[in-house]
């Protein structure tokens, strides 16, 4: 393993250490149901959270584009990227919003995002220069600033949790309460990208009551995310009635289960899909 990169929970207590500290930006968005937020990956579930302060829609990266060229609306308060690196598909996001003739705004932790000059106004948050894929302190200094959630409650409930060995399984299910459907897919998204072998999904509990885990299945560990969400089987809770806190819980206990091979096996591929989907990268990332 390289050396300079450590383990996500690692990342995890060094970004609770220091959120405070940060100076986060002014963001002059108006609360509207018609902002527009949108993102990809984990971003695009950060995108969601925003709309929860501001108002609005969140799109993903597989119907934004349909969205707005099909849509009868045109007349957006404000329409808004949030992707970490502004790289990537926010690129593409930019390029079409500008083609469109809308004015777009990028919230970002990049001081040189690849789409600066496709965007009007940039809402630059605070973060470490994370390793590909991590976004730890990325996206929790921007669920801080929207929550303003007590960070040393967080770091007092990390500190009671006994550590789960998730490779005893070969697949994941985070249920959570329908606020924080947000942070189950989250927390899938990341088994998948650090923790090699093991299979994952994740919904709000509304949804996943809807046959994903009917089955009986002894080689599944359902995590349920500050929810009572009726399940038989291994199964192991997380309670805490915090957007920051649930997601540092999940990541925390990933970090704890990953290996060194998993590690270069996250560099190696993230490479190879840099590559095929020809994304645009600032020295940042």
């Amino acid at each position: 393993m390289n050396p300079k990169i450590e383990k996500l929970d690692s990342y995890v207590l060094k970004t609770l250490d220091t959120l405070s500290e940060w100076k986060y930006p002014e963001i002059d968005i108006p609360k509207s149901d018609y902002n527009v937020f949108m993102g990809s990956g984990s971003g695009a579930c950060i995108a969601e959270l925003f709309t929860k302060k501001f108002g609005g829609i969140f799109l993903k990266a597989h119907d934004y584009k349909d969205f707005l060229q099909r849509g009868i609306e045109k007349s957006w308060k404000s329409i808004n990227i949030v992707s970490a690196s502004g790289g990537k598909d926010a690129v593409n996001m930019a390029k079409l919003c500008k083609d469109m003739g809308y004015d777009v705004n990028l919230i970002t932790c990049n001081p040189n995002p690849p789409c600066k000059e496709l965007v009007k106004k940039i809402f630059l948050f605070p973060s470490f220069s994370d390793p590909p894929t991590y976004n730890v302190s990325t996206y929790f200094s921007m669920i801080h600033w929207l929550f303003n959630e007590d960070i040393q409650e967080i770091k007092i409930f990390l500190s009671q949790i006994k550590k789960i060995n998730l490779r005893k399984y070969k697949y994941i299910f985070f249920v959570s309460d329908d606020k924080f459907a947000s942070i189950a897919q989250m927390g899938y998204r990341k088994i998948g990208e650090s923790l090699q072998g093991l299979g994952a999904n994740g919904e709000g509990s509304s949804q996943a009551a809807h046959g994903v885990i009917l089955q009986p299945n002894k080689n599944r560990l359902v995590i349920r995310l500050n929810c009572d969400f009726p399940v038989s089987g291994n199964v192991t809770d997380i309670k805490i009635n915090s957007y920051l806190g649930l997601l540092s819980a999940v990541y925390y206990i990933i970090g704890q289960n990953q290996k060194d091979s998993d590690i270069k096996n996250t560099l190696d591929q993230y490479a190879k899909t840099v590559k095929h989907n020809n994304w645009q990268l600032s020295e940042r990332q």
